[in-house]
């Protein structure tokens, strides 16, 4: 099979794969997203080489504590993940602008014990693209 691209449709693309997968196999992704979630990116996409180059060279490790904390919770509640990327970072490269990837967490729990009801995870995870002027 073919991967996607590693754009806003590549991502639902990959999604809906992976939430179709059994709990079992979808736990073992999160695991490995988790584990190496740069690893993980360059198996499930299609990359190019810009992308490649920032995601081993750009992503700090703090970025990558936050991922590993909190998207692989999203996945195995088949929460949804948006990726949204500025319109015009499509059609044009430009190298006196900078990039930066923000994660935003949106989900909640609530604690089943105290509730005295199942627990019922909500929201979604979010990766933004934005670009600054260097």
């Amino acid at each position: 099979m073919e991967k996607p691209t590693l754009d806003p449709n590549g991502v639902q693309q990959v999604l809906a794969a992976l939430y179709a997968l059994p709990d079992a196999a979808l736990q073992t992704e999160a695991d490995t997203l988790a584990a190496d979630f740069q690893g993980w990116l360059h198996t499930h996409f299609e990359l190019t080489a810009e992308q490649g180059l920032f995601i081993d060279t750009k992503m700090t490790v703090g970025f990558l504590g936050y991922v590993a904390t909190h998207v692989p919770y999203v996945l195995v509640h088949r929460l949804p993940i948006h990726y949204t990327v500025p319109p015009d970072a499509l059609a044009t490269r430009d190298e006196r602008r900078g990039k930066i990837i923000k994660g935003s967490d949106h989900t909640e729990h609530d604690t089943p014990e105290e509730t005295k009801m199942a627990a019922n995870p909500t929201g979604y995870f979010e990766f933004r693209t934005e670009y600054i002027d260097s």
